[in-house]
């Protein structure tokens, strides 16, 4: 985003906020972002977007890791927090996302997600810097449960937000999976 389109933003943004008296859902977010809503799943606990020059830094906690199988061929792995920049139509440095690539032997690999870019009708998930797989948004237009997996054991639970420096808060949207308040 342009920006001089930052303004813009900020103020659907705003809107979305004072219509709701708290941070919209992030699944609502996703939505002025140009992503389906179901994109994460249920299990968000809680999110911080941080304003960029162009687009926002973003931290999402979801309770536990979990995969979603959206379609036959398109497995995906959320862990439990989840980093990078969104701004329209695009997220980037993208962190704890990850695909299952199935090999003909049966073999399942799981590689991470780097960006995805939306058009009209797909998502374009980049692995690697090389490999793009192609997603229909309309598989991702619910919002779809996670079934949850026992791979962080050993992980300690997500930082909460009231953890955060004071400083950090003052200059962030936070929210949690449904409504939470502007800090």
């Amino acid at each position: 985003m342009a920006t001089s389109q930052m303004p813009l933003f900020l103020l659907v943004l705003l809107a979305l906020v004072a219509s709701t008296s708290a941070s919209p859902p992030i699944h609502d977010v996703l939505k002025v972002f140009g992503f389906p809503p179901g994109l994460l799943p249920d299990s968000v606990e809680s999110y911080i977007l941080c304003p960029l020059e162009e687009g926002f830094n973003f931290t999402i906690y979801l309770k536990n890791t979990c995969q979603v199988q959206y379609t036959p061929i398109t497995t995906i792995r959320f862990m439990k927090e989840i980093t990078g920049q969104i701004k329209v139509f695009s997220i980037t440095q993208l962190k704890g996302i990850q695909a299952a690539l199935q090999y003909i032997s049966g073999d399942i690999y799981w590689l991470n997600i780097i960006n995805i870019r939306a058009d009209d009708v797909y998502l374009h998930l980049t692995v690697f810097e090389i490999f793009l797989m192609l997603v229909e948004k309309e598989a991702m237009a619910s919002i779809p449960t996670c079934q949850d997996l026992a791979l962080d054991a050993s992980d300690s639970s997500p930082k909460r937000i009231s953890q955060l420096p004071v400083s950090l808060r003052s200059r962030c949207y936070v929210g949690d999976g449904s409504v939470e308040r502007v800090v």
